[in-house]
């Protein structure tokens, strides 16, 4: 039996592969889907130091998996979930989650994805008329990781008090101005 596996690259680099049938008849867990997972968001998360502050604005460009997203960086850390981020979804709420684990966007399913990390970049563009919470956001943490943390857990705060996993602009506008 001949199998077709179908490899993605960065540059010289095998980032993913795929295999689109499986190993055998009724089995679908073998070893090489885990190894196919090896660089991307569905298995091992890359556990890098990131060289950005609380209330960076930052661009993740994951394509061509997923679109282009811009956060806003809330935490700072070394460890696996302690770069967290404030992103937009595409219903126009507001989520905070670990970057490094692919909370970064809503675009994001089961199927594959590469690591945030491997193209994260400083965004120095302008932010359009419709997002003014980034730049509230950035002004408000100013560098400062204790109000990055304490705004980090204010959003969870309040999200479990809704019963919600997303905020209105609105609601983190006025977290802002505790």
């Amino acid at each position: 039996m001949r199998r077709t596996y179908t490899y993605y690259l960065i540059r010289d680099e095998v980032v993913y592969f795929d295999l689109p049938e499986p190993a055998a008849p009724g089995c679908f867990v073998d070893r090489l889907f885990f190894d196919r997972f090896r660089y991307s968001l569905s298995g091992v998360h890359l556990n890098l130091s990131v060289p950005y502050r609380p209330g960076d604005i930052v661009e993740i460009n994951c394509l061509p998996f997923i679109p282009v997203s811009r956060v806003v960086l809330l935490e700072v850390g070394n460890d696996c979930c302690g770069v967290s981020c404030l992103h937009r979804t595409k219903d126009g709420f507001w989520e905070a989650g670990a970057l490094k684990h692919g909370h970064f966007t809503d675009a994001l399913t089961f199927s594959f994805c590469i690591s945030p990390l491997y193209r994260i970049s400083s965004f120095t563009g302008t932010l359009p008329p419709g997002e003014k919470l980034p730049a509230a956001v950035r002004a408000y943490i100013a560098g400062d990781a204790e109000k990055g943390k304490r705004l980090w857990e204010d959003i969870h705060h309040v999200m479990r008090k809704q019963h919600t996993d997303s905020l209105t602009e609105n609601d983190i506008m006025r977290l802002l101005e505790k």
